[in-house]
């Protein structure tokens, strides 16, 4: 520290900054003191104003959790103030005398105690409802504030006195003031003006005062506290955090970067309201999340609660982090943040705006405290969404009141095995069709397997899943068929032609592949009797398959319903038939040679022909039949053949896009007009461009034309005359032409 601070003192203060001592610290500590006094106070006079109290309707004031909300080394001015502030948090009414201590200018101690609070549930519920002690301790807290802002007011006084008189003059006779509006967005609290929300209406005192009352009214509460951190907290600190980060993270750390702060020259008192306030909103984030977490800790990590969570294992990561939140105290960028707080406030000691100081404080302190509130902040508000899921989903919980202690416990663990994997995908960014949905779904007299889920969520195609989607099910579960991930083995047996070629077909969908072999197994009785039309088996086995998959679908059916034969068939076999019947017809069309196929496919299927197929036996006739048939009726098959096949061919080649798509226009599948692969450059158009055009372009563009005919002699202006003829000669290089007509040559 010695070694620091002698290095700190040879470094050259800026000039025009303000430097930080124990004076300024005490002025921003009652100044963050006042602010909280006089916002708190405003916003009970508004509450106390509007809650109008009826008969029929009574509004209760929610003073427990006020009190949350003035946590922080606030009533630490004074051990008395302290105390009644801690009775006031246990639902007992205190002194409001006023007390009037010594006029002194000591520090505020930042360490503190947490009160007791109130553990038993029912004990709570029957006075966070009881409308005759809330608003007593409304009234007695106002008397408290009221007392406490006094003493911190004359304390600003009496400290700005000292201040001024203990500074060093400037060149005018007068101590530099310390400007307070450099740190009045740092410590104006935003979070209280949540104690405007906090009033609960009754007006069935029997329903809206249960023990499921109150649970709902914590949630609501828990979730506006985090979202007020969020929208009216957290980017008012994020702001100045950002320039400290940019600032550190430059490379070369200069004086130049210092006065780009805001309020550069209040730098160090800017980064200890900083500090202060992020202490203040820890506080009242650790107090208020005390009091409504313990109460109900045995309920929230109760086997029931954690089977009707979205995410058992993300629902249990939470618990542990609400319950770090609750002791924070001792959390390492807490002790850290203190520990700054008190080196920036010793006596006797300044502290200058230079930018190693500033590194400093943000290295130890600033990099580690704030990333760890905005984790927090995350963690309530997850907390808080997941408290609402839970006391929303109603259906499961009544669905699990009939189930003992050993099978709820069975199912948790089930659930929490399936729920990690889910867990650690999401959080590692993989993309997961599963959901981490409920397993309550199912109906009642399958409640049992219903709650039994496969840890990994697996489900085979051939076998229907034990979870019944028919029934009733949670708020935001999703259906075991989305849970469940096909097996890439499923999508190649569901196909029955059992193409491999990625060249004849296409990878087959999800959906064909579960439901694959459910229709095959219940259509092959029915295809021996009624065949199905080539559209009906399209529509059942999902969206359209490409050109090739169809065509050898249908050949494969016509060779199932024919002869059997005892040479196993595949899609090889099942093409070469259609190549064989192509090219019968295209050589029957014409005889000469000179028709040629019209579909672009034909090239492609006749590569695939590898054994004849008994299909063969159908189209090629023996030379005894041929000759008995006229050349009209041969003529009329061949007609009949080539409509079929042009059918055949226009279906095969038509482009298929999704399901619920429409198919191409002419406008997106235009035919190709032009012939070539790339356009001509513009320096191989002919005819080739003249020499003299580019004589005249840079004619003009030679030094010194402008002055041989006016500054020199006659036999100058022939030198320069025959200059200018050499130049003309040289670029009407014979060469040039000579490769412009190669190059045409090449591309003609």
């Amino acid at each position: 520290m010695l070694a620091k601070a002698a290095a700190g003192a040879s470094i050259p203060t800026l000039r025009g900054s303000v430097y930080l001592d124990s004076h300024d610290v005490k002025i921003i500590q009652y100044k963050a003191a006042i602010y909280r006094v006089g916002e708190m106070s405003r916003l009970l006079n508004i509450l106390e104003k509007n809650l109008e109290r009826t008969e029929s309707n009574k509004i209760i004031p929610l003073v427990n959790y006020m009190l949350s909300l003035c946590e922080g080394p606030l009533f630490n001015v004074h051990p008395v103030l302290r105390k009644r502030y801690q009775l006031l948090c246990e639902f007992k009414a205190c002194k409001v005398t006023p007390i009037h201590p010594a006029l002194t200018t000591a520090q505020i101690d930042v360490k503190f105690e947490l009160p007791h609070f109130i553990r038993d549930p029912e004990s709570l519920r029957s006075k966070v409802y009881d409308e005759e002690l809330q608003w007593k301790l409304l009234g007695c807290l106002q008397k408290v504030l009221a007392n406490c802002s006094t003493i911190y007011e004359r304390r600003l006084r009496q400290i700005q006195l000292e201040r001024n008189a203990m500074r060093p003059a400037d060149t005018s006779g007068r101590s530099v003031p310390l400007d307070l509006n450099a740190v009045e967005d740092l410590l104006r609290p935003q979070e209280l003006s949540l104690s405007l929300d906090l009033a609960v209406l009754i007006n069935d005192q029997e329903q809206d005062t249960t023990a499921r009352s109150l649970l709902k009214l914590q949630t609501q509460v828990l979730a506006k506290f985090a979202l007020c951190l969020q929208s009216k907290v957290l980017p008012v600190i994020k702001g100045y955090y950002s320039q400290l980060q940019t600032f550190c993270a430059s490379r070369g750390i200069s004086i130049a970067a210092v006065k780009e702060l805001q309020y550069w020259q209040y730098s160090l008192h800017r980064i200890y309201a900083l500090m202060l306030r992020v202490l203040y909103i820890f506080d009242v984030m650790m107090s208020l999340t005390t009091q409504i977490y313990s109460p109900n800790r045995s309920y929230l990590n109760g086997i029931r609660t954690k089977l009707l969570s979205q995410n058992v294992f993300s629902y249990q990561e939470v618990l542990q982090k609400v319950e770090e939140l609750c002791d924070s105290s001792e959390h390492a960028a807490i002790a850290k943040l203190i520990t700054a707080l008190l080196d920036l406030s010793k006596q006797n000691v300044t502290y200058h705006v230079q930018p190693g100081k500033i590194l400093e404080l943000y290295q130890n302190s600033l990099s580690q405290v704030i990333p760890f509130l905005r984790t927090s902040t995350q963690t309530l508000s997850e907390f808080a969404e997941m408290w609402t899921y839970i006391e929303g989903n109603l259906e499961a919980q009544n669905m699990i009141n009939g189930y003992e202690a050993s099978q709820l416990r069975r199912m948790l663990n089930e659930r929490l095995e399936a729920d990690k994997l889910t867990h650690t995908e999401s959080r590692n960014g993989k993309s997961s069709t599963r959901q981490p949905g409920s397993p309550l779904k199912g109906s009642t007299s399958n409640a049992r397997h219903a709650l039994r889920r496969n840890p990994f969520g697996r489900s085979n195609g051939s076998s229907n899943s034990s979870v019944s989607s028919s029934g009733t099910s949670s708020p935001g579960t999703m259906s075991p068929l989305r849970m469940s991930r096909t097996n890439s083995v499923e999508v190649q047996s569901s196909n029955p032609l059992g193409f491999t070629s990625p060249r004849v077909s296409r990878r087959g969908s999800i959906s064909e592949g579960r439901s694959s072999t459910s229709i095959n197994g219940s259509s092959s009785a029915d295809q021996k009797t009624t065949p199905r039309s080539p559209l009906a088996n399209r529509r059942i086995t999902g969206r359209p398959r490409s050109a090739s998959l169809q065509s050898a679908l249908e050949s494969n059916r016509k060779t199932s319903q024919g002869p059997t034969s005892p040479s196993r068939f595949n899609s090889l076999q099942a093409d070469a038939a259609i190549n064989q019947k192509i090219i019968q017809d295209a050589a029957s069309k014409s005889p000469n040679g000179a028709g040629k196929a019209t579909s672009p496919l034909n090239k492609v299927q006749t590569t695939l022909i590898h054994n004849p197929s008994p299909n063969e036996v159908r189209y090629e006739s023996p030379a005894s039949e041929i000759e008995k048939l006229t050349l009209n009726t041969q003529e009329k098959q061949n007609e009949e053949e080539q409509s079929n096949l042009a059918s055949e061919t226009n279906v095969c080649i038509k482009k298929v896009r999704f399901i619920g798509v429409p198919p191409f226009d002419e406008k997106e599948d235009q035919s190709p007009k032009r012939r070539g692969w790339c356009k001509k450059p513009a320096v191989l158009h002919y005819p080739p461009i003249p020499p003299h055009s580019a004589l005249q372009r840079y004619k003009m563009r030679q030094e010194g034309i402008a002055f041989r005919t006016s500054l020199r002699q006659d036999d100058t202006i022939k030198k320069s005359n025959q200059l200018l003829n050499s130049d003309i000669s040289q670029s009407r290089d014979p060469i040039a032409p000579k490769i412009a007509s190669k190059l045409r040559d090449k591309l003609r």
